[in-house]
């Protein structure tokens, strides 16, 4: 009898030594933050959290209901047992909030025995949300202020409901209309008619507020004034200046010179008479020699742009037919855009 209760004392004073050994070597953590505290379904993400009570047992998840849990790699614990470093896989994983739960297990407790373990959990603490939109390119990158225009936007992390925009400081948001989409594309209308000419900022506001945008993608153009700068004659079959044309050509360059920044096109035209060919070299000479007195009377010449249309365009009488017509533009126009 007394062996038995002996025995009997001997296994509760283990089982008291061995609850208490347990808990000296498993403290109950507590914690106080996660930095960075989001992610995307994109990346493998380092992280560090702080708190008290870490131990080199410390194992590190993120759990979320319904979904499996995410278990930390890396684990690294600080000797101040108050920091630890470990890295998260959010590759593929559900979009939204997740639970921070780090335990400590005793070095006593039996690995399958969660009673022995001391856990602490920051609710809601890790969010894993969409990635940022992101955008590569526009198509058209510019359009005249006098109407509609259709433009797609390439890039990623497009989501439905997305807000688009063409915002400028000082200038109001020009919201984009009729609006389809994929994760990778966006088709849209914007309304330039009245808009203010300059660059624009082309930004995608996705659902949950994150945002991209392409800088000065964007340029509205104010539609030319074909009448503000007077066209130069030429005698026929000639490519000389005419002299009662150099007053014309001056008048002209003091209105250039009011808009230093913008492109000067030269359209050089000839009469019917002569074949294709030779029509072309012909108004082509035309412009260049116009050319050159602009660049001689100081004109940037990177900013010139000489386009020849032969005989292609009459404009009803012969004599009109023999010029240049000279336009001014915000970007470097085509061919036919400068007609």
């Amino acid at each position: 009898m007394f062996r038995k209760s002996f025995g009997i004392l001997a296994v509760s004073l283990f089982l008291i030594v061995f609850s208490q050994l347990s808990t000296l070597g498993c403290p109950t953590p507590k914690l106080q933050a996660i930095s960075p505290a989001k992610g995307f379904p994109n990346q493998t993400l380092k992280v560090s959290i702080t708190g008290s009570g870490f131990h080199r047992s410390s194992s590190v998840k993120l759990t979320m209901q319904g979904q499996p849990d995410i278990l930390a790699t890396e684990v690294t614990v600080a000797k101040t047992k108050d920091q630890i470093s470990c890295s998260f896989d959010l590759r593929n994983k559900a979009v939204g909030k997740w639970d921070l739960v780090v335990s400590n297990k005793s070095i006593f407790a039996n690995s399958n025995n969660t009673n022995n373990r001391k856990t602490a959990t920051l609710v809601a603490g890790f969010t894993i949300a969409h990635p940022a939109p992101s955008l590569t390119s526009v198509t058209p990158v510019h359009g005249l202020n006098n109407a509609k225009i259709a433009i797609t936007i390439s890039g990623v992390n497009f989501q439905d409901a997305a807000v688009i925009k063409l915002d400028r400081t000082g200038q109001n948001d020009i919201p984009a209309l009729n609006v389809t989409l994929s994760a990778s594309e966006i088709i849209c209308d914007f309304d330039l008619t009245g808009v203010s000419p300059g660059k624009y900022n082309l930004t995608v506001t996705n659902p949950d507020g994150q945002s991209g945008s392409l800088p000065d993608a964007f340029l509205v153009e104010g539609k030319p004034d074909f009448s503000r700068l007077k066209p130069i004659l030429f005698d026929y079959d000639k490519y000389t200046l005419r002299v009662d044309q150099l007053a014309v050509l001056n008048g002209d360059i003091a209105d250039i010179n009011r808009t230093p920044n913008e492109y000067i096109v030269l359209g050089g035209h000839s009469a019917e008479q002569g074949t294709k060919e030779y029509n072309l070299i012909l108004s082509s000479k035309r412009a260049e020699t116009v050319k050159e007195y602009l660049v001689k009377a100081g004109i940037n010449p990177e900013k010139i742009i000489v386009f020849a249309y032969g005989s292609l365009y009459p404009s009803g009488q012969s004599d009109a037919n023999r010029r240049v017509d000279i336009t001014l533009w915000q970007r470097k126009p085509t061919k036919e855009e400068a007609l």
